[in-house]
């Protein structure tokens, strides 16, 4: 799939699947565009998310310019890790690191702090029912997040797709999903996020 940049430049995107640091840009860019959203969003990518053994998985760099997003020339050199600017937006911030541990993507939303862990997934149901482990897993990395306050809030974000959103709704009412307070949020390529009430 091709995407167009605000200038019109293009970017081809994996058919059939969404990368996991395409899922963690969209959702940083939802956090900064939230009416209530706050002005910096960290986004944690995994050097293997971007590039494996010379092949690229994901043009992180150049999806996030496609955007609006320019990486500050300030800060130490870097093919894609560092601090990014939007002039459409200049008292904002998306930071990315490659730091584990801390969620793929940490901003606020009025006082409180949100944590995603994202998962990359198929855009078709797989045969393998890789949306099922892939959704778990996310949950899983949020129950063992450190340093979590009672203002916290814990997201697994996931491609926005009819499996996905099966699995999200059946889940979401689980007893223990609403008493530990995670929830399902569904990332979609025109940068919606479904799912997620804030």
């Amino acid at each position: 799939m091709e995407t167009q940049g605000p200038q019109g430049a293009s970017l081809l995107l994996p058919e059939g699947r969404m990368p996991e640091a395409e899922v963690a840009a969209r959702f940083a860019f939802w956090l900064l565009g939230h009416p209530e959203g706050g002005r910096e969003v960290e986004v944690a990518v995994d050097g293997a998310g971007v590039e494996v053994r010379g092949r690229t998985i994901f043009e992180l760099r150049r999806f996030l310019k496609l955007h609006g997003w320019e990486m500050d020339p300030a800060g130490p050199p870097d093919r894609w890790r560092g601090t990014y600017r939007n002039a459409e937006h200049p008292d904002s911030s998306l930071r990315v690191h490659s730091r584990p541990g801390v969620g793929d993507v940490v901003g606020t939303v009025g006082e409180k702090r949100v944590r995603a862990e994202c998962k990359k997934g198929p855009l078709a149901r797989s045969r393998s029912g890789s949306e099922i482990k892939l959704l778990r897993e996310a949950l899983a990395q949020l129950l063992t997040v450190g340093e979590v306050g009672e203002e916290d809030v814990l997201v697994a974000a996931v491609p926005d797709t009819p499996t996905f959103r099966r699995h999200a709704s059946a889940w979401r009412d689980a007893p223990l999903m609403r008493r530990v307070g995670l929830r399902v949020a569904l990332v979609g390529r025109d940068d919606g996020v479904n799912g997620l009430d804030l």
